[in-house]
């Protein structure tokens, strides 16, 4: 009998704690690994509804559900869950908390003018309450959205703060989490060393903690430091290992962005078919979870690669998608902020006549005067709104002026140092394999390959030169056809003249561009075909004249070929004209009026 009882306790101790957790402590479990384990987390919160909580537990609940659909990349369905629980809740921590995961999927999602609203609306009340903990996370979170936009000033600033809140209160893993902020901050100001210092400060913390999340973001950014140091064993490390962590975690955004930096690896390793899976592989995550920076990044990376190969078309095309899908990203938050402002609007219409209705059940005269008063209240908002939007209209498209001018100096900024950089270092390997080859034949080749990558320095340079700035002027198109003309015909028994006159008139980068380009092919074709010995350019306000004194040719019989083809194209997109003036025996002139 005693037996019997030892092992009916025995059950009761083993079956009680599968039945006696309220929905509370299911729900205070599910909390504890809304990140780090999505799936069991979401069993637990379905669990603890099935318990009938009350309101205020069912609201965090629910808002935890929506959480778990964030972290598992259903940003649209995290966002609509949120709403919800929004709507109907009047608790200010549950509507921070609300505030901060919106914050976070519609960063997610790529509109960063709503993240940032509603983090800043989530660390009012973090302030007011003041909880420091999460305020940090607030400010880690802001510090993302500008790290984003490039603002990383800005972000340095939040990711600082966070730093100072988390150390107040000694949380280990918010100081490992500012660490890595503060580190991406700092790669993205080349300041390499000191990034590599705090992702291995963050790192040291994540392997004491155990933390599975924070190993993987550690260990993945370390591996990004030393990919740009050029150390693309130690990268290559450095990313698997994040790769596993993250397939474990079933993390399948941050494997969407692991799988990215492991094809740019294979990319410089020259394993393009290896690059080629692992971009599928993230594009397939990065659509599946509708992770916009993933994908975008996938796209962009794809581009490089088909060029990098030699497949210009592919190559294209994938550019096309890259600043296709980007475009579409971008103009979601117009989209968005201009439904918003119609809801606005009909509301206060709907207000508007409720209250005229009221008005109408008193007297005439009272009526009149309702009526007149509404009708000049609806003048007055009519006439705010209208202003509102012209001001909204006009911040527009000084933000969109803006961003275009910061999106010229990046891609200027990143030809010089990302394309401009390999381009040297194929030169330089070059030379290093010519010093070390006795084969002639291997050398001439190898002096082939090297005139064709300068030259594609020089036209990367050119390209760079036409768009790092807003506008440019006619001497410094000068100059740059000087310095054109100088490399080219140095060798060559030809005097040549470079004439500026006017020089202080102002073109956009795009006809500079054209100009130059025009130029450089007239200069080209004169050394090579017209058997000239004297060359000259004349750039006026308006007008660029080059004439030589060669053996000239038929303009009517000359079979035209790229090049001359490709001055004509260029001349229709800056809506200009040319003229080819050349008679055998006489030499050529080329008239251009822009």
């Amino acid at each position: 009998m005693r037996t019997i009882c030892y092992l009916f306790v025995l059950v009761l101790t083993i079956v009680n704690p599968i039945y006696s957790q309220t929905a509370d402590e299911l729900n205070s479990k599910a909390e504890k690994i809304l990140t780090t384990d999505p799936e069991k987390a979401f069993s637990y919160l379905s669990k603890a509804k099935e318990q009938d909580p009350s309101e205020g537990l069912k609201e965090k609940i629910d808002l935890n559900i929506a959480i778990v659909k964030r972290v598992k990349g259903e940003y649209q369905e995290s966002i609509r869950l949120t709403n919800k629980v929004l709507n109907k809740t009047k608790n200010q921590t549950t509507k921070a908390s609300a505030y901060n995961n919106l914050g976070a999927a519609y960063r997610r999602i790529g509109e960063n003018e709503k993240a940032i609203n509603y983090y800043l609306a989530a660390l009012s009340i973090y302030e007011k309450n003041k909880n420091f903990e999460d305020v940090a996370t607030v400010e880690n979170n802001i510090g993302l959205v500008y790290q984003s936009l490039e603002d990383f000033d800005k972000a340095k600033t939040y990711h600082n703060s966070a730093l100072n809140h988390f150390t107040s209160i000694k949380n280990q893993q918010g100081i490992s989490k500012s660490y890595n902020m503060l580190g991406i901050v700092l790669a993205n100001q080349d300041d390499l060393e000191g990034a590599l210092s705090y992702f291995q400060k963050s790192y040291a913390i994540e392997k004491k903690l155990n933390n599975k999340v924070g190993i993987s973001e550690s260990v993945n950014n370390i591996g990004g430091i030393y990919f740009y140091l050029g150390q693309l064993d130690s990268a290559l490390v450095y990313f698997e290992k994040s790769l596993q962590i993250d397939r474990e975690n079933k993390d399948y955004t941050n494997l969407a962005d692991g799988l990215n930096n492991l094809a740019e690896v294979y990319m410089n390793f020259g394993d393009y078919k290896n690059a080629k899976l692992y971009l599928d592989s993230s594009m397939y995550y990065s659509k599946k979870y509708n992770y916009a920076n993933a994908y975008l990044q996938s796209l962009d990376t794809y581009g490089y690669l088909y060029e990098m190969q030699h497949d210009l078309a592919s190559s294209i095309k994938y550019i096309r998608k890259y600043h296709a899908a980007k475009d579409s990203v971008d103009q979601i938050s117009n989209r968005e902020n201009i439904n918003e402002l119609e809801k606005k609007y009909q509301t206060e219409k709907k207000e508007r006549l409720l209250q005229e209705e009221v008005i109408k059940n008193k007297n005439k005269t009272l009526i009149l005067i309702a009526l007149v008063g509404a009708i000049i209240i609806l003048m007055i908002v009519l006439a705010l709104i209208l202003q509102a939007r012209k001001v909204d209209k006009q911040k527009t498209i000084i933000t969109i002026l803006q961003n275009l001018e910061n999106e010229r100096s990046r891609i200027a900024r990143d030809l010089h140092d990302n394309l401009g950089a390999e381009l040297t270092l194929i030169s330089s390997k070059i030379d290093l394999k010519m010093f070390k080859t006795t084969n002639e034949a291997d050398k001439e080749d190898l002096l082939a390959i090297r005139e064709i990558s300068t030259n594609a320095n020089h036209v990367l340079r050119e390209t760079i030169w036409s768009i790092h700035k807003q506008e440019l002027t006619i001497e410094e198109l000068y100059q740059k056809t000087k310095e054109y003309a100088n490399r080219l015909l140095e060798d060559k028994e030809i005097r040549y003249q470079i004439e500026v006159h006017d020089n202080s008139e102002s073109l956009t980068p795009s006809l500079a561009l054209h100009l130059f380009r025009i130029i450089q092919e007239s200069i080209n074709n004169a050394s090579k075909y017209a058997n000239c010995s004297e060359l000259t350019v004349k750039i006026r306000k308006g007008t660029i004249e080059i004439t030589d004194n060669g053996i000239g040719f038929d303009i009517d019989s000359v079979q035209k070929g790229y090049g001359l083809q490709n001055m004509q194209d260029r001349i229709k997109e800056i809506k200009g004209t040319i003229e080819f003036n050349s008679i055998k025996g006489t030499g050529t002139s080329i008239l251009v009026h822009y």
